[in-house]
Protein backbone atom coordinates (compact mmCIF):
# COMPACT_ATOMS: atom_id res chain seq x y z
CA UNK A 1 0.00 0.00 0.00
CA UNK A 2 2.79 2.44 0.81
CA UNK A 3 3.97 2.37 -2.84
CA UNK A 4 0.68 3.93 -3.88
CA UNK A 5 1.43 6.97 -1.74
CA UNK A 6 4.62 8.01 -3.56
CA UNK A 7 5.00 9.74 -6.96
CA UNK A 8 4.98 7.60 -10.11
CA UNK A 9 8.66 8.10 -11.05
CA UNK A 10 9.81 7.41 -7.50
CA UNK A 11 7.61 4.31 -7.40
CA UNK A 12 9.15 3.06 -10.65
CA UNK A 13 12.66 3.36 -9.21
CA UNK A 14 11.66 1.62 -5.98
CA UNK A 15 9.95 -1.25 -7.82
CA UNK A 16 12.74 -1.79 -10.37
CA UNK A 17 15.63 -1.65 -7.92
CA UNK A 18 13.77 -3.75 -5.34
CA UNK A 19 13.29 -6.41 -8.01
CA UNK A 20 16.88 -6.15 -9.21
CA UNK A 21 18.37 -6.57 -5.75
CA UNK A 22 16.06 -9.37 -4.63
CA UNK A 23 17.01 -13.02 -4.69
CA UNK A 24 16.69 -14.58 -8.11
CA UNK A 25 15.91 -18.07 -6.81
CA UNK A 26 14.39 -19.76 -3.76
CA UNK A 27 16.68 -20.03 -0.75
CA UNK A 28 18.57 -23.30 -0.69
CA UNK A 29 21.53 -24.87 1.04
CA UNK A 30 24.91 -24.35 -0.59
CA UNK A 31 27.50 -27.13 -0.56
CA UNK A 32 31.04 -25.82 -0.89
CA UNK A 33 32.77 -28.96 0.27
CA UNK A 34 33.85 -29.85 -3.26
CA UNK A 35 35.60 -26.53 -3.82
CA UNK A 36 39.31 -26.16 -3.06
CA UNK A 37 39.05 -22.88 -1.19
CA UNK A 38 42.29 -21.20 -0.06
CA UNK A 39 42.68 -20.77 3.70
CA UNK A 40 44.67 -18.41 5.88
CA UNK A 41 47.33 -19.65 8.28
CA UNK A 42 46.85 -19.81 12.04
CA UNK A 43 49.07 -16.75 12.53
CA UNK A 44 47.15 -14.81 9.89
CA UNK A 45 43.90 -15.68 11.66
CA UNK A 46 45.30 -14.37 14.93
CA UNK A 47 46.35 -11.14 13.20
CA UNK A 48 42.88 -10.74 11.67
CA UNK A 49 41.01 -11.11 14.98
CA UNK A 50 43.41 -9.29 17.30
CA UNK A 51 42.05 -6.42 19.39
CA UNK A 52 41.59 -3.14 17.54
CA UNK A 53 43.98 -0.39 18.59
CA UNK A 54 43.57 3.38 18.68
CA UNK A 55 46.36 3.63 16.12
CA UNK A 56 44.42 1.41 13.67
CA UNK A 57 41.34 3.59 14.09
CA UNK A 58 43.38 6.77 13.59
CA UNK A 59 45.04 5.38 10.45
CA UNK A 60 41.73 4.24 8.93
CA UNK A 61 40.06 7.58 9.65
CA UNK A 62 42.83 9.82 8.36
CA UNK A 63 43.26 7.75 5.19
CA UNK A 64 39.72 8.79 4.20
CA UNK A 65 38.93 11.61 1.81
CA UNK A 66 37.62 14.30 4.20
CA UNK A 67 35.23 15.75 1.60
CA UNK A 68 33.28 12.66 0.51
CA UNK A 69 29.49 13.01 0.74
CA UNK A 70 28.18 12.24 4.26
CA UNK A 71 25.80 9.47 5.23
CA UNK A 72 22.51 9.86 7.12
CA UNK A 73 24.23 11.17 10.27
CA UNK A 74 25.52 14.19 8.30
CA UNK A 75 29.14 13.97 9.52
CA UNK A 76 31.92 13.82 6.94
CA UNK A 77 35.32 12.41 7.77
CA UNK A 78 36.52 16.02 7.86
CA UNK A 79 34.54 16.56 11.09
CA UNK A 80 36.36 13.72 12.83
CA UNK A 81 39.69 14.90 11.40
CA UNK A 82 39.19 18.39 12.79
CA UNK A 83 37.90 17.23 16.18
CA UNK A 84 39.91 14.04 16.69
CA UNK A 85 41.24 14.98 20.11
CA UNK A 86 37.78 15.86 21.43
CA UNK A 87 36.00 12.80 20.02
CA UNK A 88 38.61 10.03 19.89
CA UNK A 89 37.65 8.42 23.22
CA UNK A 90 33.98 7.97 22.30
CA UNK A 91 34.79 7.06 18.70
CA UNK A 92 37.37 4.45 19.66
CA UNK A 93 35.08 3.03 22.36
CA UNK A 94 32.22 2.56 19.88
CA UNK A 95 34.44 0.91 17.26
CA UNK A 96 36.18 -1.39 19.75
CA UNK A 97 32.79 -2.43 21.13
CA UNK A 98 31.70 -3.55 17.66
CA UNK A 99 34.80 -5.70 17.18
CA UNK A 100 34.36 -7.18 20.66
CA UNK A 101 30.59 -7.79 20.67
CA UNK A 102 29.84 -8.14 16.95
CA UNK A 103 26.84 -5.85 17.39
CA UNK A 104 26.25 -2.68 15.39
CA UNK A 105 23.47 -0.17 15.93
CA UNK A 106 21.13 -0.22 12.96
CA UNK A 107 21.35 3.57 12.78
CA UNK A 108 25.08 3.30 12.06
CA UNK A 109 24.33 0.82 9.28
CA UNK A 110 21.79 3.12 7.61
CA UNK A 111 22.77 4.55 4.21
CA UNK A 112 21.53 7.02 1.64
CA UNK A 113 21.10 5.57 -1.84
CA UNK A 114 22.15 8.01 -4.58
CA UNK A 115 21.49 7.32 -8.26
CA UNK A 116 24.29 8.32 -10.65
CA UNK A 117 23.38 8.58 -14.38
CA UNK A 118 25.44 6.27 -16.60
CA UNK A 119 24.60 8.25 -19.75
CA UNK A 120 23.95 11.91 -20.56
CA UNK A 121 20.19 11.56 -20.98
CA UNK A 122 18.97 8.52 -19.04
CA UNK A 123 15.54 7.19 -19.99
CA UNK A 124 15.27 4.00 -17.93
CA UNK A 125 16.07 3.04 -14.34
CA UNK A 126 18.75 0.64 -15.63
CA UNK A 127 20.72 3.67 -16.87
CA UNK A 128 21.36 4.77 -13.29
CA UNK A 129 24.07 3.33 -11.04
CA UNK A 130 23.15 3.24 -7.33
CA UNK A 131 25.81 4.09 -4.76
CA UNK A 132 25.54 3.97 -0.99
CA UNK A 133 26.46 6.98 1.14
CA UNK A 134 27.52 5.39 4.43
CA UNK A 135 28.08 6.92 7.85
CA UNK A 136 31.72 7.67 8.67
CA UNK A 137 31.71 5.33 11.68
CA UNK A 138 30.63 2.45 9.44
CA UNK A 139 33.36 3.34 6.90
CA UNK A 140 36.04 3.35 9.60
CA UNK A 141 35.03 -0.17 10.67
CA UNK A 142 35.04 -1.38 7.05
CA UNK A 143 38.42 0.22 6.39
CA UNK A 144 40.00 -1.45 9.42
CA UNK A 145 38.83 -4.81 8.06
CA UNK A 146 40.20 -3.98 4.61
CA UNK A 147 43.57 -2.90 6.02
CA UNK A 148 43.87 -6.19 7.88
CA UNK A 149 42.94 -8.30 4.86
CA UNK A 150 45.08 -6.41 2.33
CA UNK A 151 48.44 -8.12 3.10
CA UNK A 152 47.06 -11.62 2.42
CA UNK A 153 44.67 -10.92 -0.46
CA UNK A 154 47.29 -11.70 -3.13
CA UNK A 155 47.50 -15.28 -1.90
CA UNK A 156 43.83 -15.82 -1.05
CA UNK A 157 42.25 -14.39 -4.21
CA UNK A 158 42.66 -16.35 -7.44
CA UNK A 159 44.92 -14.69 -10.05
CA UNK A 160 42.00 -14.53 -12.50
CA UNK A 161 40.39 -11.93 -10.22
CA UNK A 162 42.38 -8.95 -11.41
CA UNK A 163 40.40 -6.05 -9.95
CA UNK A 164 40.13 -4.73 -6.37
CA UNK A 165 43.34 -6.49 -5.29
CA UNK A 166 46.55 -4.48 -4.69
CA UNK A 167 49.10 -4.68 -7.53
CA UNK A 168 46.51 -6.08 -9.94
CA UNK A 169 44.69 -4.14 -12.63
CA UNK A 170 41.43 -4.84 -14.45
CA UNK A 171 43.18 -3.66 -17.61
CA UNK A 172 44.87 -7.08 -17.72
CA UNK A 173 41.49 -8.68 -18.44
CA UNK A 174 40.73 -6.03 -21.06
CA UNK A 175 43.98 -6.84 -22.86
CA UNK A 176 43.24 -10.58 -22.74
CA UNK A 177 39.73 -10.01 -24.17
CA UNK A 178 41.18 -7.80 -26.92
CA UNK A 179 43.76 -10.44 -27.86
CA UNK A 180 41.09 -13.16 -27.98
CA UNK A 181 38.82 -11.11 -30.24
CA UNK A 182 41.77 -10.25 -32.45
CA UNK A 183 42.51 -13.98 -32.71
CA UNK A 184 38.90 -14.67 -33.71
CA UNK A 185 39.04 -11.98 -36.36
CA UNK A 186 42.19 -13.24 -38.07
CA UNK A 187 41.79 -16.98 -37.56
CA UNK A 188 41.56 -18.99 -40.75
CA UNK A 189 40.30 -22.54 -40.76
CA UNK A 190 37.22 -24.71 -40.50
CA UNK A 191 36.91 -24.62 -36.73
CA UNK A 192 34.45 -22.01 -35.44
CA UNK A 193 34.60 -19.86 -32.30
CA UNK A 194 31.87 -18.19 -30.29
CA UNK A 195 32.17 -15.22 -27.93
CA UNK A 196 29.50 -14.27 -25.38
CA UNK A 197 29.17 -10.72 -24.07
CA UNK A 198 27.57 -11.02 -20.63
CA UNK A 199 26.00 -8.26 -18.55
CA UNK A 200 28.23 -8.33 -15.45
CA UNK A 201 25.97 -6.01 -13.43
CA UNK A 202 23.90 -8.93 -12.18
CA UNK A 203 27.01 -10.86 -11.17
CA UNK A 204 27.97 -8.12 -8.71
CA UNK A 205 24.52 -6.92 -7.64
CA UNK A 206 22.77 -10.24 -7.11
CA UNK A 207 25.18 -12.39 -5.17
CA UNK A 208 23.13 -14.74 -3.02
CA UNK A 209 23.44 -14.26 0.75
CA UNK A 210 23.33 -17.99 1.47
CA UNK A 211 26.35 -18.45 -0.82
CA UNK A 212 28.33 -15.72 0.96
CA UNK A 213 27.45 -17.10 4.38
CA UNK A 214 28.43 -20.62 3.34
Amino acid sequence: MWLEQIPLIQRKFVEDFSSRFSSGRPSRAVNLSNLALPVSTAQENLDLIRSVTENEIHTALFDMDPHKAPGPDGFRASFFHAHWLQNKDQLCSAIKDFFTSGRLLKEINHTFIALIPKVDNPETTAQFRPISLCNTLYKIIAKIMVNRMRPILQRLVHPCQSAFVPDRAIHDNILVAHEIMNKFKHYKGKKGFVALKIDMEKAYDRIEWNFLLA
